[in-house]
């Protein structure tokens, strides 16, 4: 009997701020409000290998490939991938989320995958390859599972992410002295290590200027 044991879900970097449950299998991204754009990401390690167990011996299957096929996002948002969707091994990557939400509430991000590994320590002159979420199919795997398909469902976590009223966003509370008939002054992520996007809005066209300090107060 082939066990298959992954644990891909350790290999998973959610955005600062975000929460999660007691076993960390479902996460919870940092909020996003109405009328504000969003732009955060979920980094991640492709491993070199997978790890099976074959009675009492555990052998390496070599990992050809993955790729991102797809993520459910909230109306108005969309996904990307840094560089692209298509993972090779021993490298590392990302899920973009961006756009601003038009409908509050709590959405699951659901994640799709395509996974490729290679099954010669197994004395198979084949590739294995599968989806995830999987629902079964491939001969070898639906043996090896026998009906229990949450060991590779499991490899990625449950994300989600909760979009919230425009009047919950704390970066809508800014200095008023120095900025006059301004609103919907959004910055995001607020704060942010190497990007961020921003957004306002203005009764009057007029010229403007945008200065960025840090948080020691140094200007940027």
């Amino acid at each position: 009997i082939l066990i298959v044991s992954f644990s891909f879900a350790q290999g998973f970097e959610p955005p600062t701020g975000s929460t999660y449950n007691a076993d960390s299998t479902e996460i919870t991204l940092p909020s996003a409000y109405l009328e504000a754009n969003y732009n955060d990401s979920i980094i991640f390690d492709v491993p070199e290998t997978f790890t099976v167990e074959l009675g009492d011996q555990s052998l390496d299957l070599p990992f050809n490939f993955a790729q991102i096929t797809g993520v459910a996002t909230p109306s108005g948002m969309a996904y990307d991938c840094s560089n692209s969707c298509y993972f090779l091994p021993n490298t590392s990557g990302g899920v973009v989320l961006n756009g601003t939400p038009t409908e509050t509430g709590l959405y699951e991000l659901a994640l799709s995958a395509f996974v490729s590994i290679d099954a010669t320590p197994l004395a198979l002159s084949m590739d294995v390859e599968f989806p995830i979420p999987y629902t079964g199919g491939n001969a070898l795997l639906d043996l090896a599972l026998a009906g229990d398909y949450s060991v590779l469902n499991d490899v990625i976590p449950t994300f989600f992410i909760n979009v919230e009223p425009a009047e919950n966003n704390p970066n809508l509370s800014i200095d008023s002295k120095n900025i006059e008939n301004f609103d919907r002054f959004v910055v995001s992520p607020n704060p942010a290590a190497e990007m961020a996007s921003f957004s306002f809005y203005n009764n009057d066209a007029k010229y403007l200027s945008l200065e960025i300090y840090d948080l020691l107060g140094n200007l940027m």
